[in-house]
């Protein structure tokens, strides 16, 4: 694709209707839950994330709090579902990384620092943490207190 519209290029076209490439632009719901699907509890003012699609690409943003654990597993790795539309599973070199900008609540140690990508075996994020030597490890339900919040971005493939 040339990134150019309405040009000459490898694949240009004009965005929106008629045969170009798609653009859709709204909002979603991110729930907090542990690996089996069992959702903590939201804080309603603060669930709905932003996300603009453009062919493929879909970038996301947004703040999310929680308003407690409910009975997710402490002991399990967190994740964010919810996503507008479900990231590409095909393999592990889908996976994109974003970004953690901003974060409370949370019972991690100083220097310790989360991040979120798109977990390929499940279709959502997955929250990591950067506490050792050797890289990430699980960001835990346990590690997310019970008015934890993220504010989070990136850009995703379907």
């Amino acid at each position: 694709m040339s990134g150019i519209t309405n040009q000459v290029g490898a694949r240009s076209g004009v965005i929106g209707s008629g045969g170009g490439i798609g653009y859709e632009e709204g909002l979603f719901t991110g729930v907090f839950h542990d690996s089996g699907g069992t959702a903590g509890g939201m804080s309603a003012s603060q669930t709905t994330g932003f996300y603009t699609k453009i062919g493929r690409t879909v970038t996301i943003c947004g703040r999310f709090e929680c308003s407690g654990l409910g009975s997710m597993t402490t002991s399990d790795p967190l994740f964010l579902s919810g996503l507008p539309f479900p990231p590409n599973t095909t393999s592990y070199n889908a996976m994109t990384a974003g970004s953690v900008s901003h974060a409370s609540g949370l019972a991690i140690s100083a220097g310790q620092y989360a991040n979120v990508y798109t977990d390929p075996s499940s279709g959502k994020l997955k929250f990591k943490l950067w506490d050792v030597t050797t890289g990430t490890s699980d960001f835990l339900v346990s590690e997310l207190s019970a008015d934890g919040a993220f504010v989070i971005g990136m850009t995703y493939q379907t």
